[in-house]
């Protein structure tokens, strides 16, 4: 008799595994927006891009690419891995296309007398939310982050030490506008509280110290 001896060779399936998933994105409109997966499995793998949850068609390859992106196309997208033993999903990576901000009222000039308030307004395009970061002179003086492209700032019971030249810049995910041109806050002195200022009583006959007058100005 002779002995044979056989060797078996015992093959391990593996499912479907992504090691490097898709990760979240940021662009502005109009660009190009690509997702990767890296995966590993047991023979061919294949791939299926989901948008919220919904099979893209088409979308079959370890690389998915949308073109010219619009906001509309800003949401969650997966992909499924799949081979002869399993499927893998991915976790969700949001894409986010933003309109980058256009200010297009910006704001104007002001004049209030001392201890009025001042308010600055102004209009802005682009994709919510936007931050308004108004300035004085080149230091931002407060930043405002909402979903309205109506932004107001407001410098309340103004002092003379307020007066200065104001500008401001919109921005969001998308980037930021450029910045509006500078535009003055003239404070009126006022001695007596009146409520008038003294440039404006002295040119007009009153008296700058003598709060009474006030009553005098039949348009205030």
């Amino acid at each position: 008799f002779r002995r044979v001896l056989f060797r078996s060779r015992v093959s391990l399936l593996y499912a479907a595994n992504i090691s490097i998933p898709p990760t979240n994105q940021s662009i502005l409109a109009g660009s190009n927006a690509t997702f990767r997966v890296t995966a590993f499995g047991s023979g061919p793998l294949s791939y299926q891009w989901l948008y919220e949850g919904r099979p893209i068609p088409q979308a079959t390859n370890a690389m998915f690419t949308i073109t010219k992106a619009q906001v509309a196309d800003s949401g969650r997208y997966q992909v499924a891995v799949g081979d002869a033993v399993g499927t893998a999903l991915s976790p969700s990576a949001t894409l986010t296309v933003s309109i980058k901000p256009v200010i297009t009222e910006p704001p104007y000039r002001l004049v209030v007398v001392e201890g009025e308030d001042a308010v600055f307004s102004a209009v802005s395009t682009g994709t919510f939310p936007l931050s308004f970061r108004w300035r004085k002179a080149s230091t931002v003086v407060t930043n405002i982050v909402q979903d309205s492209p109506i932004g107001f700032f407001t410098i309340p019971k103004t002092k003379l030490s307020d007066a200065g030249n104001y500008s401001l810049i919109v921005s969001n995910a998308g980037g930021a506008s450029a910045a509006s041109p500078g535009v003055a806050l003239v404070v009126m002195a006022d001695f007596d509280k009146d409520g008038l200022g003294d440039a404006w009583e002295a040119a007009n006959g009153l008296q700058t110290n003598n709060a009474a007058d006030a009553l005098l100005d039949f348009d205030k």
